[in-house]
């Protein structure tokens, strides 16, 4: 019996011990007439502001959550929506919906173009960014459809997954 216990504490000890965990956010900005879009992994607002958003390569996540953040508790923005969507990055399309009226909003990529990608080691970590220029085809509840060019970026910072050196 002691020796199950211990092959199976041996056993979780080397599963967890290669185990890892990440940093992974992504989100994107675009004008939609007067008003402006921005989602992110966990909302989509419709903002009403006409900030400009300048050079999408040095387009920053925490800009994004920032200006999300920062319209809703503002009362700026005009309409808040949940990602329906599960989180698996910048997919080909995301479902959102509001809590109080159940209308529903539909984002299906019609193209994306990669501007820029980094990718780094830092102390034995993987960092990737990626910034793109998407085109997404918009259908809202009770709207004809139509696109909307948006700037998108999306970051990743891993553990070290076993390669640290700890010293």
């Amino acid at each position: 019996m002691l020796a199950r216990i211990v092959i199976c504490l041996s056993v979780l000890f080397t599963a967890t011990n290669g185990a890892s965990a990440a940093y992974w956010k992504w989100g994107c900005r675009g004008q939609l007439g007067e008003q402006q879009m921005i989602f992110t992994d966990e909302k989509l607002l419709i903002v009403n502001d006409k900030t400009p958003f300048g050079d999408v390569r040095k387009l920053e996540i925490e800009d994004i959550i920032g200006a999300a953040e920062a319209a809703e508790k503002s009362g700026k923005a005009v309409a808040v929506y949940d990602n329906k969507t599960d989180d698996s990055g910048l997919v080909k399309e995301f479902e959102f919906s509001r809590g109080e009226d159940k209308k529903k909003l539909l984002l299906t990529e019609k193209s994306s173009r990669k501007i820029h990608v980094e990718r780094h080691h830092p102390a034995g970590r993987d960092s990737y960014i990626g910034i793109f220029v998407k085109i997404f085809r918009m259908t809202r509840d009770g709207e004809p459809p139509r696109n909307i060019t948006m700037q998108c970026r999306e970051s990743y910072l891993s553990t070290c997954a076993g390669r640290c050196k700890t010293d």
